[in-house]
């Protein structure tokens, strides 16, 4: 009886690296997505037209604590 071929033997320590490795990455992406708060409050905002550099309202006229998402993504697009 040969060798099994295909199989390729991996520690416990290379596979943790390597998870780890996947997740820093993963990290690295979405933070570059982020945008600060100021980024995102110099558009004027779709939903509760809330003016450039002030906060999103909530309809009772509290202040939202974060913005709405359309606010979000428009201030993401506006940046590239």
């Amino acid at each position: 009886m040969g060798k099994r071929k295909g199989y390729k033997t991996t520690t416990i320590a290379r596979a943790k690296a390597a998870v780890s490795k996947f997740r820093s990455a993963k990290k690295n992406v979405s933070r570059q997505a982020e945008l600060n708060p100021k980024q995102v409050l110099s558009v004027r905002c779709p939903t509760c037209g809330a003016a450039p550099g002030k906060q999103c309202e909530l309809s009772t006229g509290q202040p939202r604590t974060d913005p709405h998402r359309d606010r979000r993504v428009i201030a993401k697009d506006s940046r590239t």
